[in-house]
């Protein structure tokens, strides 16, 4: 027969061992360790929770090992790797993990509150904020409704490193800048509309409807190699004499000129169509030049037969 001492039976109670299932059947009970209970672990029927009361609760595993959380069908929760990455899951799915450089998200990343990044920031399907979305990683800009208004307290600086800068509507170019030996070119659509070289600026095109003031000379391509099918002004003259000069008052301002639709049915190479007809009077002077010869050889031969 077996002899239990006090000092053998508080010894046991004092450092217990089990082989087994250490049980508490009771919900509600508590498993407390440390003087003063700080560590709790209870069940109450409905939740576990494991309550520290002092200092810190430490999980700690050697190496490389990995604490992993799962749910009952053994579905990852989330996932932490020793001296590694730190993963979160959705549905057995990783969405979210750190990696050396930062933290990395996979699938869309919503954010509905301020958020302060100091790093940069790569997010190779697009990058969506409200109606206006970054595609392609931040090669283009999309807005799905609405103006994209950009306002900033110092410059606007679009530095093309093609040097060609493209406007378009709906994907169709109407217009575009260019770089050309560090002076601009302005295309309309796809044709050249004026060429700048430092302060002087030259027009492709007829300068129209409303005044211009020049400090220089205001000139246009006449280059014969640029003009075909040339043929002298016949009847100018005549053609002067249909013109009709007239008074006006145009945007509250008396001024001088002719009327497009005048024009139209007696030189319609001047006439220029739109929202409203315009008239490049710089075009009338071959006309006049022709005019004044057909008169001067009226007058001269006035002078002979007299």
């Amino acid at each position: 027969m077996a002899t239990f001492t006090y000092e053998s039976i508080a010894y046991k109670f004092k450092n217990p061992t089990a082989n087994g299932n250490l049980h508490l059947l009771d919900d509600g009970a508590i498993l407390k360790i440390g003087d003063g209970s700080d560590l709790q672990i209870t069940h109450s029927g409905s939740a576990g929770t494991i309550d520290n009361n002092t200092g810190n609760l430490e999980i700690q595993v050697n190496g490389s090992s990995v604490v992993n959380i799962k749910d009952a069908d053994g579905d990852t929760m989330a996932g932490f790797t020793s001296n590694g990455a730190v993963e979160l899951y959705h549905n057995n799915t990783k969405r979210l993990e750190t990696v050396a450089a930062g933290a990395k998200a996979s699938g869309t990343f919503e954010v509905t509150g301020a958020s302060t990044l100091t790093g940069a920031v790569t997010a190779a399907a697009g990058l969506t904020v409200d109606n206006l979305t970054l595609v392609n990683g931040g090669n283009e800009i999309d807005v799905a409704s609405g103006d994209l208004t950009l306002d900033v307290a110092g410059d606007i600086i679009l530095d093309a490193g093609n040097g060609n800068i493209y406007l378009r509507d709906g994907g169709t170019q109407f217009g575009s800048l260019f770089n050309n030996s560090n002076n601009l070119v302005i295309q309309s659509g796809s044709t050249t509309a004026a060429t700048f070289s430092g302060a002087n600026v030259t027009f492709a095109g007829t300068l129209a409807s409303g005044a211009i003031t020049s400090s220089g000379d205001v000139t246009a391509f006449s280059d014969m190699n640029l003009k075909s099918d040339i043929r002298t002004i016949d009847n100018a003259l005549n053609k002067v004499c249909d013109l009709r000069g007239v008074f006006f008052t145009k945007d509250g301002e008396a001024g001088t000129g002719v009327i497009a639709q005048e024009i139209e049915n007696i030189l319609p190479e001047v006439v220029k169509d739109g929202e409203y007809k315009s008239v490049a009077y710089g075009n009338i002077v071959g006309v006049l030049i022709e005019a004044i010869k057909e008169l001067r050889e009226e007058v001269k031969s006035l002078k002979e037969s007299s």
